[in-house]
C-alpha cells in the first residue's frame, strides 16, 4: 500500500490558523472537510479524493497529531500519534498534491512534522520513482486478485471468515512458496 505517514506536535492556536487555511483550500479545490474544535481536539479532516484516505491534521490536548481511529480512546497507545493517508487507490497526482501540501504545512505551521512516504516522493521529489512503485503495486494487486479469482469457488464465499483466510493463505503458499517467501511478495 502506498501510504504517507506523519507525526508531529502543535499548539491549539496554530492548528486553528492551519485549519482556517486548509478549509479555504478545501473549498477552492472542492474537497470535503470536517473541522473539529472542542475541548479535546483541534484540527481538520479533509477528503481529498475518492479512493484516498482522508488527510488528517488534528491535535489532542497534549498537542500531538492523532489518528481519527483513536479519538474516542482515553489513553491511546503511541501508535495513535502516527497519522497516515493511504493514496494508492486514487491517483499519482493526488499523492503528489498531498505531499506538496504537507511540505507547505511543515514550513508554515508544523516545523517538527516527521514524514515517511512509502512512494519516496516526499523524500526525493522523484515522480518517476513514485510511478515505478505505484505501477509495481498495481501489478501485484492485479496478480493477487487474479490468483484468488482463479482459486476460489462460489461455495468458498459461504465459508467462515477464518476458513476463508486459511484457504487464501494456502493459495498464497502454493503459488508463492513457504511462509518465509510470502514476505518477498511485498518487496
Amino acid at each position: 500500500m502506498l501510504t504517507i505517514h506523519y507525526q508531529g506536535t502543535s499548539e491549539p492556536q496554530i492548528m486553528r490558523n492551519l485549519t482556517t487555511e486548509l478549509k479555504a483550500i478545501s473549498e477552492e479545490m472542492d474537497w470535503k472537510c470536517f473541522v473539529i474544535d472542542d475541548e479535546d481536539f483541534v484540527g481538520i479532516i479533509i477528503s481529498v479524493a475518492e479512493k484516498c484516505e482522508p488527510l488528517t491534521f488534528v491535535i489532542n490536548r497534549q498537542g500531538k497529531l492523532i489518528h481519527p481511529a483513536w479519538f474516542n480512546h482515553k489513553n491511546p497507545p503511541e501508535a495513535a500519534f502516527y497519522v497516515s493517508t493511504k493514496t494508492n487507490f486514487s491517483t499519482i497526482d493526488i499523492h503528489i498534491a498531498i505531499v506538496k501540501l504537507i511540505k507547505y504545512i511543515k514550513i508554515k505551521y508544523i516545523p517538527n512534522i516527521s514524514v515517511t512516504d512509502e512512494g519516496d516522493y516526499y523524500e526525493t521529489g522523484d515522480k518517476e520513482l513514485l510511478e515505478q512503485k505505484w505501477n509495481f503495486l498495481l501489478k501485484k494487486f492485479d496478480e493477487f486478485a487474479g490468483l484468488l479469482e482463479n482459486n476460489l469457488a462460489v461455495e468458498d464465499k459461504k465459508l467462515s471468515a477464518e476458513s476463508l483466510l486459511n484457504k487464501i493463505e494456502n493459495i498464497i503458499k502454493l503459488n508463492y512458496g513457504s511462509d518465509a517467501d510470502i514476505q518477498s511478495i511485498s518487496d
